[in-house]
């Protein structure tokens, strides 16, 4: 084959120059230097680096004046190369197999066939790129290689023997960056291969919408939750549109765009989709912005629907036994509403009901010790008058019966006496003259008179109950403790105290008899009981313990204010005695 346009210099042929050993077909090439170049520390330097950058090439060609001129063109480039040579495809697929090249420079026609053919071997073209040389300079030839799979075509000239060393460096680049792009093409297809073939798996159907070509790709769960066939189902998310119930639309979109406007990091929205059937299902779907372009904007984003119809019925089953209930509820208020509202009538009718009866029953107390002492008093008074005639009559005439007389007479003032303790016992207190304080200190002597027993009270001066129900019904608590500790209990001390500390009063009553039951409520008997609610009458709180070293303590708390009670929001405060057994 002759290469017209082509001389070569004047010094020694390639046959010549190889059988002298000044060029080597395996010998990488090196650039020559003067032993006295002053750069020589910084060009070896540069020439290390440049070894790690060293492209291996192999050339197949067959006319030897190309090779000798294509290897000056190597030699003389800044590129760092290292060029192999084979004559025919034989020993070119031999080198092949058992070394690595970046790059093939072959000549279109061989002698044991076509360059081009190198494109046909996949285990060639898949690790190296390929660049065609030919004397023929057709188009139809260069598009058939390009088509072939060469990384780039040349038609053999000087200019392009001289241009080849930055057309294999071109080739070498492009071809890298190809198969960069291919693989990371073919790992991100196998990661959503991966991840596709995961989802599908699960219950729930998947969905990736691709933002720019506005295109949606459907799992086959996904077509299946609605009873649809894959090949059914449109690949656009107007189709998706067109199934989502009316009603709930604008809020589908309001979460998506919010997603993927950056308002919130995730998608998830739950909505009514039409089947296939025309019936709707309650789907949950969810999903996340996994690509974006250069400026941030989502390009792609990839999620799910789960059916979630048998929760949404649940949930309305729950909504609908929940709002039966609050009727229920409702209905129930109001008629223990009626019913507390009645009873707050039936107990403030029985509340004023128990004040009439205690206020009856001290009239009729009022009413019997005025008797006792009107009546009966003035009838014994006038018994006594009688008597002492008697005795003084008998006395005169000498009659001995007339010391019988006497006792009579004695017996009868004793009883006089008597009558009147018990009728002021019974009507003790004068509000407008003595008060309280002066009717416990009537009742603290007659019950020492009476009962022949140590009886003292002592008594604030600053408490003043103006109540007369209120002072009358802690009056009638001393009086039934008193009779207590000495009817039950063979009291000989009773000591009756009645303080305050700021509203708070307190009636105490101290006995050092027998002990006794301290429970008003299992009592059998009226008198603890009717102290318990004498004390309530008063809003107060009645409290009975065991005394140390014997006898009992019956203390009434209540509040001194008049306007407390018709107002009890404050809570009565106890004082509990120190003499009180734990």
């Amino acid at each position: 084959m002759k290469l017209e346009g082509l001389k070569l210099p004047n010094r020694l042929l390639p046959s010549e120059a190889k059988k002298r050993g000044r060029i080597s077909v395996t010998e990488p090439l090196r650039s020559t230097r003067p032993e006295n170049d002053p750069t020589a520390a910084a060009k070896d330097s540069r020439n290390s680096e440049s070894q790690k950058n060293k492209l291996r090439v192999l050339l197949i060609e067959d006319e030897t004046p190309h090779v000798y001129l294509i290897r000056r063109a190597f030699k003389n480039s800044p590129q760092s190369f290292e060029l192999v040579t084979s004559r025919c495809l034989e020993d070119a697929k031999k080198l092949i197999a058992q070394h690595l090249f970046d790059v093939l420079v072959t000549d279109l026609m061989l002698p044991d066939g076509r360059g081009v053919d190198l494109l046909k071997d996949a285990d060639i073209t898949c690790k190296v790129p390929i660049v065609v040389m030919t004397s023929y300079g057709g188009e139809d030839i260069a598009v058939d290689a390009l088509k072939a799979g060469a990384m780039d075509y040349v038609v053999k000239s000087n200019d392009a023997f001289e241009a080849l060393p930055h057309i294999t460096k071109n080739a070498v680049t492009s071809w890298r960056a190809r198969e960069t792009r291919r693989k990371s093409a073919e790992a991100v297809m196998k990661r959503e291969s991966h991840l596709r073939m995961v989802l599908d798996a699960t219950s729930g159907g998947v969905w990736d919408r691709d933002l720019v070509l506005d295109q949606v790709y459907y799992g086959s769960n996904w077509a299946s939750m609605l009873g649809y066939k894959p090949e059914e189902i449109v690949p656009h998310t107007r189709f998706w549109h067109s199934l989502v119930h009316p009603d709930d639309r604008a809020d589908v979109m309001r979460a998506m765009n919010d997603h993927l406007s950056g308002k919130c990091d995730k998608y998830s929205a739950e909505f009514r989709i039409r089947t296939k059937t025309g019936e709707y299902k309650w789907v949950l779907s969810r999903g996340k912005v996994v690509e974006r372009d250069s400026d941030g904007k989502p390009t792609r984003i990839v999620g799910t629907h789960t059916d979630i119809s048998e929760r949404k019925l649940a949930e309305q089953e729950i909504q609908k036994i929940n709002a039966e209930l609050e009727q229920r509820v409702q209905e129930r208020t109001r008629e223990l509403s009626v019913t507390n509202e009645q009873l707050c009538k039936e107990m403030a009718e029985r509340k004023m009901l128990e004040k009439e009866v205690l206020s009856i029953s001290e009239r009729e107390r009022e009413w019997t010790g005025q008797e006792l002492h009107d009546s009966l008093g003035q009838q014994l008074t006038g018994i006594a008058i009688m008597s002492k005639v008697l005795a003084n009559k008998l006395k005169e005439k000498g009659i001995a019966e007339s010391e019988n007389a006497d006792a009579i007479s004695e017996m009868i003032k004793h009883s006089i006496e008597k009558t009147r303790a018990i009728a002021k016992g019974l009507h003790p207190i004068d509000i407008g003259n003595s008060g309280l304080c002066e009717a416990m200190r009537n009742l603290a002597a007659n019950t020492a008179s009476l009962f022949r027993v140590e009886c003292s009270f002592s008594g604030d001066v600053e408490i003043e109950i103006c109540d007369t129900a209120a002072a009358m019904n802690l009056y009638r608590i001393a009086q039934e403790a008193i009779t207590n500790a000495i009817r039950h209990g063979h009291a000989d001390n009773i000591d009756v105290t009645l303080d305050c500390n700021g509203e708070n009063g307190n009636l105490r009553i101290v006995n050092d008899g027998a002990p006794f039951s301290i429970n008003t409520e299992k009592s059998k008997g009226m008198g603890l009981r009717l102290m318990k609610h004498r004390a309530e009458m008063i809003d107060g709180k009645l409290e009975i313990c065991q005394r140390r070293g014997g006898g009992a303590i019956v203390t009434c708390a209540f509040k001194l204010p008049q306007e407390w009670r018709k107002n009890n929001a404050t809570e009565v405060e106890f004082t509990r005695s120190e003499d009180c057994e734990q």
